[in-house]
């Protein structure tokens, strides 16, 4: 069976152009140390990070999450323990106020 290799090149771009952005994106960092500050300097929840920002909710759910994690692991000069523990003690405080 020939492969039609221009059709196969063009399926291949789509899918690097559609490839979702990684955590060594400096747009991706940037947003996640300015949630960082937001919620830890400001106290703001997570949908009015997200309204600041221009994203959803979930996107800076994970910012703040999963990939705030990760850049502790890669760069902990820069992201500390103390940065990742401060986020989670805020997050967990916003969740149980909106418990009560």
């Amino acid at each position: 069976m020939d492969v039609d290799y221009e059709l196969y090149k063009k399926v291949i771009n789509k899918l690097e152009e559609n490839k979702p952005k990684t955590i060594k994106d400096p747009e991706i960092i940037k947003r996640v140390l300015i949630a960082c500050r937001l919620l830890i300097e400001k106290d703001d929840t997570i949908p009015v990070i997200a309204e600041k920002l221009g994203t959803s909710d979930f996107t800076i759910y994970r910012d703040l999450t999963c990939r705030l994690a990760r850049l502790n692991k890669i760069a902990p000069e820069v992201i500390d323990k103390n940065m990742v523990d401060a986020v989670n003690a805020t997050l967990e405080k916003h969740r149980l106020a909106n418990l009560y």
